[in-house]
């Protein structure tokens, strides 16, 4: 019986310790939460109201088309209201593909390297996409102050046109994290051929290449 109860308080012990380094590991593991129809940068969270979407067509590294693109405008901008958006994320994305847009996970590249057309002809990719995010509250977003290009991460999106669900983990030229989450309705504009703006006449006459598309759309604001 006297060893019968040593060995159950041996068992106590060993079992208390498992429990202990269980807790340990439990506690040093962060736990990232989850978004909903959420932006979040520099510990602040902006609740997604307003996806837009712009069909760039086919484009290619040189005369061949390789990928399709598709301009995604994200923001916390309310249509029903006055007030004008505080952040707008725009990301330039372009899958593997001629024909048409298709879904996947996109990651960044370096469009400007030599090796660029090897690297990335057969992967869906995106670039020259930014955070711009009015930080005085000026109603306005400073090209030099209020703008961040991603430098690095991958987007994640499926769905189909008109409805996409949308999940962005990157990385900030500012070397600060940005995570965003969408699923829901995508509103897709178009050009109009009648529009004075500079970037939608720029948009018009841009031969299709990933550079000029991508910067055609840099002035497009929401209405």
């Amino acid at each position: 019986m006297k060893n019968s109860t040593q060995t159950f308080r041996l068992l106590i012990l060993l079992f208390c310790s498992f429990l202990a380094t269980s807790c340990s590991k439990d506690d040093d593991e962060e736990v990232i939460p989850p978004l909903e129809n959420q932006l979040e940068y520099n510990d602040v969270k902006y609740d997604l109201a307003t996806v837009l979407s712009v069909d760039l067509g086919a484009a290619g590294f040189s005369t061949t088309e390789t990928h399709y693109g598709q301009a995604f405008l994200l923001s916390d901008y309310v249509a029903t209201g006055t007030a004008a958006p505080k952040i707008i994320l725009q990301l330039y994305m372009f899958s593997k593909g001629a024909a048409s847009f298709g879904s996947g996970t996109f990651e960044f590249a370096d469009v400007e390297q030599a090796d660029a057309e090897t690297k990335y002809k057969d992967k869906n990719f995106f670039f020259d996409s930014a955070l711009l995010i009015d930080l005085n509250g000026d109603e306005e977003m400073d090209e030099n102050t209020e703008t961040f290009m991603i430098k690095a991460g991958t987007i994640k999106l499926s769905g189909t046109a008109g409805n996409y669900n949308i999940e962005c983990d990157v990385t900030l030229e500012n070397n600060k994290g940005l995570r965003a989450q969408y699923s829901g309705v995508v509103t897709p504009i178009t050009i109009d051929d009648d529009d004075d703006d500079p970037a939608t006449a720029e948009m018009r006459k841009a031969p299709k290449s990933f550079f000029s598309m991508s910067k055609a759309l840099q002035g497009l604001k929401l209405n």
